[in-house]
């Protein structure tokens, strides 16, 4: 078993599972992965978030540690 490469880490489950379940041949599987959750957004959000971005990106970029207001 390696920890630091995950080689054969299932091994010692495998193993346990077959003794309490009394099957020799059981395996494990990998489960796939889930899908993400599908965004559901209205397009009145979609265009204000466009134009938030539009806007943002037109706004010239401070110079120096003068520029920055605090």
């Amino acid at each position: 078993i390696s920890a630091k490469s995950n080689y054969n880490i299932e091994k010692p489950y495998v193993m346990l599972l077959s003794k309490l379940v009394g099957d020799p041949n059981i395996q494990l599987v990998q489960q796939p992965a889930p899908l993400p959750p599908e965004i559901v957004m209205e397009s009145s959000l979609q265009a204000q978030i466009e134009n938030d971005v539009r806007e943002l990106d037109n706004l010239p970029l401070p110079m120096g540690e003068s520029d920055i207001p605090f």
